[in-house]
């Protein structure tokens, strides 16, 4: 397994090691034995973490650099993430969580507008 990639991910979650390890149904020492490298994951247990993070397999093994989260360094955005999508997630990360959830609210109105706007309007309901 793909130790930076694991580590990165762990980091990513803003959990503990021991709050993940309980997540997952391990003990906070097997789950370090598999930070650490000391053991390695089987079958299951590997797709039991890439469940958990949201990857593929094949991201946490080093095989494939495209299934991971938004990004890593050194490689390509995954999921399809636009270099302003990117962005906008850096941004959002630096957010006081008083103001994450205020951009939230202002998105859902933003949507809820958007939604009326592509309705069609009684009157041209037949004209189409």
């Amino acid at each position: 397994m793909n130790l930076i990639r694991l580590k990165n991910l762990i980091e990513q979650t803003g959990k503990t090691q021991k709050d993940i390890a309980a997540d997952l149904g391990i003990s906070q020492q097997r789950f370090n034995f598999y930070v650490n490298g000391k053991r390695e994951p089987d079958n299951e247990m590997l797709t039991i973490f890439a469940n958990y993070f949201h990857v593929t397999t094949d991201y946490l093994l080093g095989i494939d650099a495209k299934n991971g989260p938004a990004t890593q360094s050194g490689s390509e955005p995954a999921n399809n993430f636009t270099e302003e999508d990117i962005q906008l997630l850096e941004a959002l990360k630096a957010l006081s969580p008083r103001d994450k959830s205020a951009l939230l609210a202002q998105i859902a109105a933003l949507n809820a507008l958007q939604d009326q706007e592509s309705k069609p309007s009684p009157n041209q309901k037949g004209h189409e």
